[in-house]
């Protein structure tokens, strides 16, 4: 009966070195993820880029002009406004 007792707290002490070894070596670090993830980077030059996008968006809601019928040039202007 005590062995049994010892062999089963072993495997669990066992079990959860186990799991604690895993959680650590593979959880990423905050590297990691701005080399995997390219939408994490929060660089003030990737806002700009988003806010742009945003504001494209919006004046082509407000125009009549269809949003997939606008050229690269309209697209340029808005966002040098």
């Amino acid at each position: 009966m005590a062995e049994r007792l010892i062999k089963s707290i072993l495997w669990l002490v066992a079990g959860t070195g186990l799991g604690y070894g895993l959680l650590v070596t593979v959880t990423p670090n905050e590297e990691n993820l701005k080399k995997k993830l390219p939408g994490i980077d929060k660089s003030p030059d990737s806002l700009n880029r988003k806010q742009q996008f945003v504001n494209v968006l919006q004046s082509a809601s407000n125009s009549s002009q269809p949003l997939y019928r606008l050229n690269k040039e309209s697209i340029d202007k808005e966002i040098r406004k």
